[in-house]
């Protein structure tokens, strides 16, 4: 593995850590090519790589995939670390604050649907706070078109949704 290469992905693994939050593939390829660190075929292969060495934790939902640092990836951060300049550090920090909404927001809503050999499609819809559930709603819809409405507009109105369900069942 050349040096370079290596550098790239420990930066991702960098990025990810201080992320805290999953991130989606394409903001770590934004933070990688807004950055200058390299292209964006390069931070693909690289991110490719760091899943196929199980440092990289996948995550999909709704035509979303999310990226998560594994036990095994903390520990190599651990012992590379220094291949991460102080000014990739503070543009990793700086990229993280101007995005974290956006960041939030991928890892704390979940929506996707699988079809049914019954008929139709079972909506998976949660919402997530700190690693804590806060609620996890499944809806049988008929159809995939539904299914894909239905997790679109959890992204949207979840709160609203929750705060429905718990005045009708607490109120």
């Amino acid at each position: 593995m050349s040096d370079i290469s290596l550098t790239y992905k420990i930066i991702i693994l960098e990025l990810l850590s201080r992320a805290g939050d999953p991130l989606s593939n394409g903001q770590i390829t934004d933070f990688i090519t807004e950055s200058g660190i390299t292209d964006y075929f390069t931070a693909q292969e690289a991110i490719g790589s760091l899943t196929d060495a199980d440092m990289l934790e996948v995550i999909h939902s709704n035509n979303n995939t999310l990226y998560r640092t594994t036990d095994v990836a903390k520990e190599t951060l651990r012992l590379y670390q220094e291949k991460v300049s102080p000014n990739i550090k503070d543009e990793i920090l700086s990229f993280l604050n101007k995005n974290s909404l956006t960041i939030k927001q991928n890892s704390s809503l979940f929506a996707d649907y699988e079809h049914l050999s019954s008929g139709g499609c079972l909506c998976d819809l949660r919402m997530i706070d700190d690693d804590v559930l806060i609620t996890e709603l499944k809806l049988h819809v008929t159809s995939e078109e539904a299914a894909k409405t239905v997790c679109t507009n959890w992204k949207v109105r979840c709160e609203e949704v929750y705060e429905a369900v718990m005045d009708r069942l607490i109120g």
